[in-house]
């Protein structure tokens, strides 16, 4: 079968390439990007089966002769907001299945809307089957099995700002290099301009994004301290869980200190002008690293978190969802690619086995079972692994 990686070169994308190229339902990978020439270097790294292709989201023109003939678009460009769209008009033009890294609400709601005119080509087109939001969702999900009635789900993240920014700090950066932003530092930079589209009150509604800060507690003990982000949890989860009253999204760096500097830039600059609140950032942050980097309170960490509470058998509860991760995998994988890139391929490999038969535009959550999606992980990335018979580990407790 035919496989285009659109971004195929970059950070995500050739993590995704590579695992693809070396599966045998995949009879020929397509490396493609704006630059044919990186597409052609990633290319010869892989394999017989990978040839290079050069496709240009923002040229209006015919299906790209590399995309002809496709059986599945993966698209790991960025960021999100500016290619989402024109990613899955050429995936519904060429006749091809598709998925995606996505995680801007405003890109999920019109991706979502174009659901009948993937239907109407025969494809099935999933957006946002990554960490944040996909692997997270699912996480949801399972959580969600355990109430007879859930009230409020809040996700978030807190990542460290040595990984974010880390070629400011004398750290080696996970998503960056001097001359560019990573899309997906420029998709978080992204969520926290302008307004965030959350679920409150049992309806949507737009909140500034970047707000006050406020906590979501840990299975493991402590709390990571997170802002409101525009994301697409909010606006998908809602149609899976039956009466919920409130469903967020947030996230932060830590330590906690560095977000004021950031906000600070985020509100001096427009929406699209990812680049300059980074180099901005950055300047600061190298002009004071120790500053920026000290300890934070004892309270706050980074990590990720799933909070659901709502009711069972009549009373309130709490329940706290996360993975298993896999030391291993960590160890191989420094950069992270794996926590993101694996639910990608895993959602690839899915399409290319024809296990979803729906067709249309779909949210992760519609698609996939969070259980055989976790086993998929386990064994196709080594990302998950047992622990006391799960590969995810739930603290459900009853409030009062």
């Amino acid at each position: 079968m035919k496989v285009v990686v659109l971004g195929g070169y970059g950070h995500y994308g050739r993590y995704v390439a590579r695992q693809l190229a070396e599966r045998d339902i995949v009879t020929t990978l397509v490396v493609a990007g704006r630059s044919l020439e990186k597409a052609q270097a990633q290319a010869d790294l892989l394999g017989a089966k990978a040839v290079a292709g050069r496709v240009d989201l923002f040229e209006k023109a015919d299906v790209p002769e590399a995309v002809r003939g496709a059986d599945l678009v993966v698209n790991a460009t960025g960021p999100d907001h500016l290619t989402v769209i024109p990613a899955l008009r050429l995936a519904i033009a060429a006749g091809a299945d598709y998925c995606d890294l996505n995680i801007s609400w405003r890109a999920t709601e019109e991706a979502l809307a174009m659901s009948q005119d993937a239907a109407a080509a025969g494809i099935t087109a999933i957006t946002g089957i990554g960490a944040f939001p996909g692997l997270f969702s699912l996480l949801a999900m399972q959580g969600v099995s355990r109430f007879d009635q859930v009230k409020t789900l809040r996700l978030g993240y807190c990542m460290s700002v040595q990984a974010a920014f880390g070629d400011s700090l004398g750290g080696a950066p996970a998503h960056t290099s001097h001359q560019e932003i990573g899309a997906a530092l420029a998709a978080v930079i992204h969520g926290f301009s302008g307004t965030a589209r959350q679920f409150v009150d049992g309806r949507y509604a737009d909140l500034p994004a970047f707000g006050p800060a406020y906590k979501i507690p840990l299975l493991s003990g402590g709390a990571i301290e997170v802002h409101t982000q525009g994301s697409a949890e909010p606006i998908t989860l809602p149609e899976s869980i039956p009466g919920i009253e409130e469903v967020t999204m947030g996230a932060g760096f830590y330590p906690p200190q560095v977000n004021d500097l950031i906000k600070r830039h985020i509100d001096a600059h427009f929406p699209g002008e990812e680049e300059a609140v980074v180099a901005a950032v950055r300047k600061e942050l190298a002009g004071d690293p120790e500053r920026w980097t000290a300890e934070a309170r004892e309270d706050v960490t980074k990590g990720e978190s799933v909070c659901l509470e709502g009711i069972k058998d009549g009373r309130p509860a709490r329940c706290l969802v996360e993975p298993n991760w896999n030391a291993e995998a960590f160890a191989e994988d420094a950069s992270g690619d794996v926590v993101t890139g694996g639910p990608l391929l895993v959602a690839s490999l899915k399409l290319l086995g024809g296990e979803i038969g729906a067709k249309g535009g779909f949210a992760p959550e519609t698609c996939f079972s969070p259980g055989s999606f976790f086993e998929d992980l386990r064994r196709e990335v080594n990302l998950f692994t047992e622990r006391d018979g799960a590969l995810v580990t739930e603290k459900f407790e009853f409030l009062g």
